[in-house]
């Protein structure tokens, strides 16, 4: 049942083409054959094509080659549906240059309530388009600087510091042995506290920068970091996979950055028991999930999380998509697809 809508009168004939024609959108209408019977002169003036040539589906030949398929899928879709829609895509002005437009149709059905076909609307916001593009790249420009910064950081904490506490914990085990009684005894707790140093530096780079990924394969490198979360936090976390992803270091180390990011939500806002890790490849792509039986996010967290934004942005540098969204077992879930 459609909702009722108050008004004074309805619209004549005259009123609606006038309305339709001085409007600054661009309105299409498409009849019960699917094919489009009207455009309004805002759609004529931006296209610089007529009536005639724009009828039927002469429209679309002012369409992206690259985004014809999908736009025409997507309307096609949706009229047999009888389903509103709305899609993006770049349509041809009437200067040649391609404009990215915003197109929102709806069916429409006369007062016995027969169907008709579909109206809709077309907004130019191809430059807010193009600054949304300036933004991501001066986010990811962000990213890969810190993620540089880090790498820097991490390799000086596992090569530099990580070195000395290694050569001073072999002295103190050379002054251990060359010592007896209470002397002996403090010589030991110093070796021990140098060797839980160079773990913890070991540590803190593996945290900072993942240089292992250059030699180790992703589902090795989940394996390890599953472990050693268990090891760490005394919750068990678990790596399922039964397939082999192959991946450039690049793209090994933005999952690995993922997946690290993901278990520490879970331990930090979830309070999560029990996390799994799970690598799936099809024919078409591959899939990256990480789920967890903790209390959840709030969706304001979600939204304002610097780390979730990071984990999206991460997924687009190897051409993914990240998804968020409540888990089977009442905690989170976060699907990384590429």
């Amino acid at each position: 049942m459609r909702p009722s809508v108050a008004r004074t009168h309805d619209l004549s004939a005259y009123e609606y083409r006038i309305l339709t024609e001085s409007s600054p959108v661009l309105i299409w209408r498409s009849g019960q054959d699917s094919l489009c019977n009207y455009f309004n002169e805002t759609w004529l003036e931006f296209t610089g094509r007529s009536i005639e040539q724009e009828l039927g589906n002469g429209w679309s030949e002012g369409v992206h080659p690259d985004d014809l398929p999908s736009c025409l899928g997507i309307y096609l879709k949706s009229f047999e549906a009888r389903t509103p829609f709305e899609m993006r895509y770049r349509l041809r002005r009437h200067d040649g240059a391609y404009r990215y437009v915003l197109d929102r149709g709806v069916p429409f059905h006369e007062e016995g309530g027969s169907f008709e076909g579909f109206i809709g609307s077309c907004i130019d916001v191809h430059d807010a388009h193009d600054a949304q593009l300036m933004l991501r790249a001066q986010e990811q420009q962000a990213l890969e600087t810190s993620d540089a910064i880090q790498r820097r950081i991490g390799r000086d904490l596992h090569d530099g510091l990580g070195q000395l506490l290694t050569g001073s914990s072999l002295i103190a085990k050379e002054i251990e042995h060359a010592l007896d009684g209470p002397l002996q005894l403090r010589a030991r707790r110093l070796s021990e506290l140098l060797a839980k140093s160079v773990e913890h530096a070991h540590s803190l780079a593996r945290g900072l920068a993942p240089l292992h990924l250059e030699s180790m394969s992703i589902d090795k490198a989940l394996f390890d970091l599953a472990s050693m979360t268990s090891h760490a936090h005394g919750v068990t976390c678990e790596l399922v996979s039964d397939v082999a992803i192959e991946a450039d270091v690049g793209t090994r180390t933005q999952l690995f950055l993922i997946t690290q990011e993901a278990i520490a939500n879970a331990l930090r806002h979830g309070r999560a028991r029990r996390i799994a890790i799970e690598l799936t490849r099809s024919d078409r792509s591959c899939r990256l999930r990480i789920t967890d039986d903790g209390c959840g996010m709030h969706p304001q967290t979600a939204a304002a999380g610097l780390g979730l934004r990071s984990m999206a942005l991460r997924a687009r540098l190897i051409g993914g998509m990240l998804e968020l969204g409540p888990a089977a077992e009442g905690g989170v879930e976060v699907r990384c697809t590429w």
